[in-house]
């Protein structure tokens, strides 16, 4: 039999009477024997409130991200509590577009934009387009030629942080199919590309600053280098320890052991040698982390 589900997991409207669950004031077992099973129950007072949290949270400009539900009632609701929209498909863009969502309050995401929706974007005159790899931006050069009005995008930056989680839902890392990766180089050039695309298409570029700044600034330079020293320091110790205890045995038992001193000299270098591989590696990305910073901040001096 399975375990009861928890409370917390139930919408805020929900009573559970005589083990019976109720969902803003419905009764599902009456919703279930009216419209069939399986059925998807929403409760609109849960919905508001977490929109206007994610409000509240992160300020104009937060997004919904439609592919969790869309239909034309829902996109109306998150609008109307404040939040864009994000969609990543043309059906989501249309979909919010009948429901009345203005065309600036969209956010075209997605990896595999086809030159269909980016046209569709631009035409309807979505307020960001998530430029995920250098094809779109060549697409984006070409279908924005000749145009008057400006085409405002977000350069999608993959910091390289492992999240440890479940690969399916992991985007963060270097091997990601999404976005420019930092170690790589690829997003300074990303940001590069930006720039004379800015030049020829009159294309505001721009780079989410929450994103970059508390990614890149945090993850990259204090804790790359956080690390780098800690390995440093770490691997030197262990190295000096190894070769104290080595010593100490070697006088105490009177043992003649250049050879197994030698050897363990040998393993005690290479430690130092990986630390500092390690510790190179580290200051050089975060130094690439900086770099982008900076052209970040360029951008939205520009």
């Amino acid at each position: 039999m399975a375990a009861p589900l928890p409370r917390l997991l139930l919408p805020d409207n929900s009573v559970i009477d005589d083990g019976r669950l109720s969902i803003g004031g419905c009764d599902t077992l009456g919703l279930a024997a009216q419209f069939g099973t399986p059925l998807f129950v929403y409760d609109e007072e849960h919905l508001r409130a977490r929109c206007r949290e994610a409000v509240a949270t992160f300020g104009d400009g937060v997004a919904y991200a439609t592919k969790a539900f869309l239909c034309k009632a829902m996109a109306r609701l998150a609008h109307r509590e404040g939040m864009h929209l994000d969609v990543a498909t043309g059906g989501e863009l249309w979909i919010a577009l009948e429901a009345g969502v203005p065309a600036q309050s969209l956010v075209l995401h997605g990896n595999n934009k086809s030159p269909v929706e980016l046209a569709m974007a631009l035409e309807a005159g979505v307020g960001r387009i998530v430029v995920d790899s250098f094809d779109e931006l060549h697409r984006l050069e070409g279908l924005a030629a000749g145009r008057r009005q400006p085409v405002r995008v977000l350069i999608r930056i993959t910091p390289g942080v492992e999240a440890h989680t479940h690969e399916f839902v992991s985007t963060g890392q270097d091997d990601t199919k999404f976005g420019f990766t930092v170690s790589t180089g690829a997003a300074e050039r990303a940001i590069d590309r930006a720039r004379i695309l800015s030049a020829e298409l009159t294309m505001a570029s721009e780079a989410s600053r929450s994103a970059v700044e508390g990614q890149l600034r945090i993850l990259w330079r204090r804790a790359r280098l956080i690390r780098a020293a800690i390995t440093l320091v770490s691997m030197s110790a262990l190295a000096a320890a190894i070769l104290i205890i080595v010593l100490f045995f070697t006088a105490l038992w009177q043992l003649e052991t250049a050879w197994l001193i030698g050897a363990l000299f040998v393993v005690c270098m290479a430690c130092l040698i990986a630390a500092l591989i390690v510790f190179i590696h580290d200051i050089n990305q975060s130094l690439a982390a900086l770099r982008l910073e900076l052209k970040v901040e360029g951008l939205h001096d520009d």
